[in-house]
């Protein structure tokens, strides 16, 4: 899988704001650059020879964006209690705002497979309009809904709640991904042409160096 940041990481392990952290025109422009740095590394003779088209079928392969596969059925759910200070209540709520209470959050832990880092970009063609942080560690992303309720076994009234936001959630998220993944399949099958072009541009600048030479030890 090609890491879209710098530099590349084996086993993901953060926080990420759900596609909304960059657009995918920033990650396409590293795949580029990557090309480009790729393409550096070949010898003269390589650029040159007859095993040109090798290394292009190498690199291509190697900037291919694997897209995000999450299957929403196949879930774990877990309820702990986590502090919550009483200055993030409603005002409904008698509590004190200095005071820390109890509160039960309910984690949703799906497993995402492809470029998890695709989680954190949004597409073009679809808008994500909510400021949701979630945990992503291996191919596992998690999702946790907060509730105001203090017992960690929930009533029927929350339990509604936490389900009706999840869902809402999921729907929203299949969309982007959606849109994503046609995204990235487009720009993949651009990708040979692109290490083509700059295989050519690099090989005409050695030939341009290499006629000069000969021209200039021609007397």
């Amino acid at each position: 899988m090609l890491s879209l940041r710098c530099p590349q990481f084996k086993k993901p392990q953060f926080m990420i704001k759900l596609f909304r952290e960059r657009p995918i025109r920033d990650a396409f422009a590293v795949i580029e650059k990557n090309a480009e740095r790729k393409v550096d590394t070949i010898t003269e003779s390589g650029i040159t020879g007859e095993i040109k088209d090798e290394h292009i079928k190498m690199i291509t392969e190697s900037l291919q964006i694997h897209p995000i596969d999450i299957n929403f059925d196949d879930r774990k759910v877990d309820v702990k209690m986590v502090n919550i200070k009483g200055s993030h209540f409603p005002p409904q709520y008698d509590v004190q705002r200095g005071k820390n209470y109890l509160c039960a959050m309910v984690s949703y832990e799906y497993k995402a497979n492809g470029n998890q880092e695709l989680l954190s970009i949004h597409p073009t063609t679809a808008n994500f309009n909510r400021n949701l942080l979630v945990d992503v560690i291996g191919n596992a992303l998690t999702i946790n809904i907060q509730t105001l309720y203090g017992n960690s076994e929930l009533n029927e009234k929350t339990r509604k709640e936490v389900k009706n936001e999840i869902i809402a959630i999921t729907d929203d998220m299949k969309i982007v991904i959606e849109a994503l993944n046609n995204e990235v399949e487009e720009f993949n099958k651009g990708i040979n042409q692109m290490v083509i072009d700059k295989v050519n541009a690099r090989k005409e600048i050695i030939e341009k160096r290499e006629k000069q030479k000969n021209d200039l030890n021609d007397f």
